[in-house]
C-alpha cells in the first residue's frame, strides 16, 4: 500500500522530532517515508532550551532502521543553553533515532558565535531522550577558526558544554598570525 499526502503535511516522530513538508508518501511495502520537496524539521524541546530547527531538500525515513536522510542544502540553527547560537550547514544529513545521533556530509560549516569549524563530516551525538548535544566529532580534515586564531588537524571533538576542544592528527595552532 502506498500513500501520498499532500499540502502542508505534518508529522511527528515517537521521539517528538515534528516534520512539515508539501507533500509525503508512504511505501508501507518497504515502510520508506519520503519527501521530494523542501523539509522543515523541529527538534523537541528539553527543560533549558528550544530544539533544533533544520531545512533541506528531499527527506527518506527508512521506518525500520529509524534513520532519515536529508538530501541536499541543509541548514539548522539552534539556541545553546549559554545563549550562544548555534549555525550549520552542509549538503546532507542522516539522524538516526536509535543511537540518538546525527551526521552531517559534505561542506560541513558550524557557526558558534563568532568561531567556525569546517570539515568534511561532522558526527554530533545527543543525549538520549532529549535535543540536548554532547559532543561533535569533525573528522577527514578539519579546519577551527576564530577572531585571533586558527587551527587545523584530522580530527576535532568539541564538548559544547565544557567549550572545550581535542585536536587529534597533525594538529596546528596559529594565533596573532
Amino acid at each position: 500500500i502506498c500513500m501520498d499526502f499532500k499540502g502542508n503535511v505534518y508529522t511527528r516522530s515517537k521521539n517528538g522530532y515534528q516534520f512539515q513538508s508539501e507533500s509525503v508518501f508512504y511505501n508501507s511495502k518497504t515502510r520508506i517515508i519520503s519527501s521530494p520537496n523542501d523539509i522543515k524539521m523541529m527538534g523537541p524541546s528539553d527543560q533549558k532550551e528550544k530544539g533544533m530547527t533544520l531545512t533541506g531538500n528531499k527527506m527518506m525515513t527508512n521506518v525500520n532502521d529509524s534513520k532519515m536522510k536529508i538530501e541536499s542544502n541543509v541548514k539548522a540553527f539552534k539556541q545553546l543553553k549559554n545563549g550562544k547560537k548555534f549555525e550549520i550547514t552542509s549538503h546532507s544529513a542522516e539522524f538516526s533515532s536509535k543511537d540518538n545521533s546525527a551526521k552531517f556530509i559534505e561542506n560541513v560549516k558550524i557557526q558558534v558565535d563568532s568561531m567556525q569549524m569546517e570539515g568534511p563530516e561532522a558526527q554530533f551525538q545527543y543525549k538520549s531522550g532529549s535535543d540536548f548535544l554532547q559532543s561533535i566529532l569533525l573528522k577527514g580534515g578539519v579546519k577551527v577558526s576564530d577572531y585571533d586564531k586558527f587551527a587545523t588537524s584530522e580530527s576535532v571533538f568539541f564538548d559544547p558544554d565544557q567549550d572545550q576542544f581535542v585536536f587529534k592528527g597533525k594538529p596546528r595552532v596559529v594565533q596573532n598570525n
